[in-house]
């Protein structure tokens, strides 16, 4: 595993895509909140060289952004976005583009591949843990009321 710490990021950005051009896989550190809860501060993520057009809907991808290496979601053509951000990034090219995120490490844990739809399983669950609450409770006031 590369350590970044004390590496600007400049020479980081430059190391990953070295070593993903001659075909090897990459582990560092993320160190935001943007892809929460998918990915938290700390976790350790596997950087991929997966060619861009070979990129799917879902993927989680590096990219370069002005001097900064950032890890987003690939939602639609071109476009990106953090799991918890509001909007969608500037537009993405082949040229800012770095790897897909394969695989993640939290804490102590083995690392874990990532499946591309596994975040809109858990929310597609989610609500329906919530529909289902819902509907009981409407349930008990409609029985309440009678």
């Amino acid at each position: 595993m590369m350590k970044q710490e004390n590496l600007p990021q400049t020479h980081l950005i430059e190391m990953v895509q070295t070593a993903l051009q001659n075909g090897q896989e990459i582990t560092i550190t993320a160190n935001g909140w943007s892809m929460f809860p998918c990915l938290r501060p700390s976790d350790v993520v596997k950087i991929h060289p997966t060619p861009f057009s070979e990129l799917k809907f879902g993927d989680i991808i590096a990219f370069q952004r002005k001097q900064q290496l950032i890890v987003h979601r690939y939602v639609a053509h071109n476009t990106t976005q953090g799991d918890s951000c509001l909007r969608a990034d500037e537009p993405i090219t082949e040229k800012n583009y770095i790897g897909k995120i394969s695989a993640f490490q939290r804490e102590k844990s083995p690392m874990k591949n990532i499946d591309r739809l596994d975040y809109w399983k858990k929310i597609i669950c989610y609500f329906g843990k919530i529909a289902r609450f819902t509907n009981w409770m409407l349930l008990r006031i409609r029985l309440k009321l009678r």
